[in-house]
């Protein structure tokens, strides 16, 4: 509970030194479990005054530029990169990754999402085209930004400046969770107005993986290091060679996270629902 509460605090990170440390991704579970405390904080007003769409707008941008001064001022990179050395991960991950005043952003517009979505029945069909434009653009402008330094290689690479630095770091975990929010929102309340991309999230098809999806997501990290670190060779790089590896290590973090599932999260939800209502919790 202490590791949950406190991720960042000195005796988790001596643990970490000494390889004395929990499940890789269960970093993220203690991010999210400290905003959920504080978010009441937060929502509360949204019960009490009119201007909710302003005041929600208002506290992602101060998150986000809370964000982007961290990096600024510590001098970090803007967001993670496959060149950047040990040094630049361990201090981004101190600073920013692992604190959630520096995550706080993408999750107040989920909350937002969640008030559109209770008051949003329709969305006109020129709004929705002009809309789907805009998050493809900014999608793309968020996974194409930084090629420059997001790729293995050897030699000079191109350095940031401020301005670079700050509204990236500032602003790209918020743009991709208002994309992702278009998404549900369109899907959900757009009358069909999600296009392609809604019918193939609402097929049928999807709900037996969604099942396991939590389980696969809190096992495949160690999964793949367990992959990779078992390579005693040099890996031959190309696109063939690593749709197969991808798609291998998919079937597998699949099939562990069916067994993860099965024995250990669904025997916890069944007796939650058995006997939390009998003790008066629900």
């Amino acid at each position: 509970m202490k590791n949950l509460i406190n991720t960042h605090s000195e005796e988790v990170q001596v643990k970490e030194e000494t390889h004395e440390k929990c499940i890789q991704t269960t970093w993220y579970i203690a991010v999210d479990f400290q905003l959920f405390l504080v978010a009441p904080i937060f929502l509360l007003p949204l019960k009490l005054i009119s201007w909710k769409y302003v005041y929600t707008f208002s506290l992602v941008i101060v998150f986000s530029i809370v964000r982007g001064t961290i990096a600024l001022g510590r001098d970090l990179i803007p967001v993670t990169l496959l060149d950047e050395s040990n040094q630049e991960e361990a201090t981004y991950d101190k600073y920013i990754a692992n604190l959630p005043w520096a995550r706080a952003a993408p999750y107040l517009v989920g909350s937002f999402c969640a008030l559109l979505l209770l008051e949003v029945d329709d969305a006109r069909k020129v709004v929705a085209a002009v809309g789907w434009m805009v998050v493809i653009a900014t999608a793309l402008s968020i996974v194409f930004g930084i090629v420059e330094r997001n790729y293995f290689h050897f030699g000079p690479t191109h350095t940031y400046n401020n301005t670079e630095r700050f509204f990236y770091s500032s602003f790209t975990s918020t743009a991709w969770a208002v994309c992702i929010s278009w998404i549900i929102i369109m899907t959900y309340a757009g009358s069909g107005n999600g296009g392609p991309v809604g019918s193939i999230l609402s097929h049928p098809l999807w709900v037996l993986p969604s099942r396991f999806t939590y389980s696969v997501y809190v096992i495949c990290y160690p999964l793949q290091l367990m992959i990779y670190y078992s390579i005693h060779r040099l890996f031959f790089v190309s696109d063939l060679s690593f749709l197969l590896t991808y798609t291998a290590i998919a079937v597998v973090c699949f099939m562990v996270g069916i067994f993860v599932c099965l024995f250990g999260e669904a025997p916890y939800v069944n007796a939650s629902k058995l006997f939390l209502p009998r003790l008066g919790f629900i």
